[in-house]
């Protein structure tokens, strides 16, 4: 077991590695200091790491008294346009102890980052992953999933290449009371310089 965790541990180092940093440093106080990263994509990818013959990417949770609990991302293998094989879209499979859950297409097209957080010290861990889609034309959305309510909350950033400010979309439960620590963790992601999404600063 302590071989497994530290082969996970040097995958988790080398991917946030090719991110251009290797996790937050002890002065690193911003919204992303609080994610536990899992997997992300890699310097020249907009996707995390894939096994095309068993396309799962794993999230352990802690969540007690829940003994067993684990999040896993299950990619669609599908021919692109370049004719290919590639992950393309995929779902989530949630397990609670002995209970299967599975999300159909919780993602469309890429997955460029997994990984947990805790909103406090109080509450349970928290799936959060970030997608995209398109190209030249790119949509961004970061997703917060709560794995014992079932609960997503989604932040999206849309824009081209020569748009001054991304088109900003929320999920219909973006402003619920009851997931303020979600909406703030959220929008300080988005704004996070390593992504690069373009804001009105005005």
């Amino acid at each position: 077991m302590a071989f497994r965790k530290g082969i996970f541990s040097m995958f988790v180092g080398m991917g946030l590695a090719a991110l251009g940093f290797a996790g937050p440093s002890a002065v690193d106080e911003g919204p992303r200091s609080r994610v536990h990263f899992t997997a992300v994509r890699g310097y020249y990818s907009y996707s995390i790491p894939w096994n095309l013959d068993n396309p799962e990417a794993p999230v352990p949770l802690l969540l007690p008294p829940i003994k067993y609990a684990q999040a896993t991302f299950l990619g669609h293998v599908k021919k692109t346009d370049q004719g290919v094989k590639d992950v393309v879209g995929g779902d989530l499979r949630v397990r609670l102890g002995p209970i299967n859950h599975i999300f159909a297409d919780i993602w469309k097209e890429r997955l460029m980052e997994i990984g947990t957080v805790k909103m406090s010290s109080k509450s349970p861990e928290e799936i959060y992953f970030l997608s995209m889609e398109g190209n030249d034309f790119q949509s961004w959305h970061f997703n917060l999933f709560n794995p014992v309510t079932s609960t997503l909350i989604t932040l999206s950033c849309s824009w081209g290449h020569d748009d001054p400010a991304a088109v900003v979309k929320k999920s219909d439960n973006f402003k619920s009371p009851e997931l303020t620590d979600e909406r703030e963790l959220l929008e300080g992601l988005a704004h996070e310089p390593v992504y690069g999404v373009p804001f009105n600063r005005k």
